[in-house]
C-alpha cells in the first residue's frame, strides 16, 4: 500500500502535468518496491505559503514523500528512494 505525497509550489506552472507524474511514479515504484500497483494512493498538494532562502518569490519546490509498508529490506528502501 505505498502512498505518495506530491507538494508543490503553488506558483509553479505544472498544475496539468502532476497527474502524469504520479502515474509515472506508480509504476516506478511498483517495479523497484515489489508493490501491485492499483495499491498506491497519491495526494497532490499545492502550497501557497511557502518560504525558501531568502523569501523570493521567484523560489519554488517540488517534495516528494513516499511511504511504504513495513517488512521491505534496505536495498528495497534504498532502490525505491533512489
Amino acid at each position: 500500500m505505498p502512498q505518495l505525497e506530491i507538494e508543490y509550489s503553488a506558483q509553479l506552472p505544472i498544475k496539468d502535468e502532476l497527474s502524469k507524474l504520479a502515474v509515472d511514479l506508480h509504476y516506478v515504484i511498483a517495479r523497484e518496491a515489489d508493490a501491485e500497483l492499483s495499491s498506491f494512493k497519491t495526494r497532490i498538494t499545492p502550497l501557497e505559503n511557502v518560504v525558501i532562502g531568502d523569501g523570493d518569490p521567484k523560489n519554488a519546490m517540488v517534495h516528494l514523500d513516499i511511504r511504504l509498508l513495513s517488512g521491505r529490506i534496505n536495498a528495497v528502501k534504498f532502490a525505491t528512494g533512489e
